[in-house]
């Protein structure tokens, strides 16, 4: 079992109307279920996708959250999408992942088939990703 802490910040004057500052610190204990790993992608004219959570193999209505953490190389040549399966076969792209960097977002994979895919967008170089995540639920 981890424990993940992390803060939300937001401290702005001029991005609302008030000026904002606020901090919300939040605290999750985890099981984490993968090592840190590197994934190469291949290029769009090949096989871009490639599965890093999933299918879920849970009962419909579980609650099961994920906090997923991925980063982008620095050398890539464009952006890694982030695609989310829903457990209705829905496929959307939840978020692009630019050059160096990173994305940390947690996905409620509560019924049998959620996956989560990373996607090479680029047509002639293969890209690389580090991942990995942990379960709470």
């Amino acid at each position: 079992m981890g424990t993940l802490k992390t803060t939300i910040k937001l401290e702005t004057t001029n991005l609302f109307p008030q000026p904002v500052n606020m901090t919300i610190p939040v605290i999750e204990d985890i099981e984490i279920n993968s090592a840190f790993s590197t994934i190469v992608l291949e290029p769009t004219t090949g096989n871009p996708a490639s599965t890093i959570y999933g299918p879920t193999t849970g009962a419909v209505g579980s609650s099961n959250v994920v906090y997923m953490f991925v980063q982008a190389n620095a050398s890539n040549s464009s952006a890694i999408q982030v695609r989310i399966t829903d457990a209705s076969a829905n496929t959307a792209t939840a978020l692009a992942i630019i050059p160096g960097d990173f994305a940390w977002f947690p996905v409620l994979a509560d019924d049998n088939g959620v996956e989560v895919e990373l996607v090479n967008t680029d047509a002639a170089n293969e890209a690389t990703a580090y991942y990995f995540y942990g379960e709470k639920g």
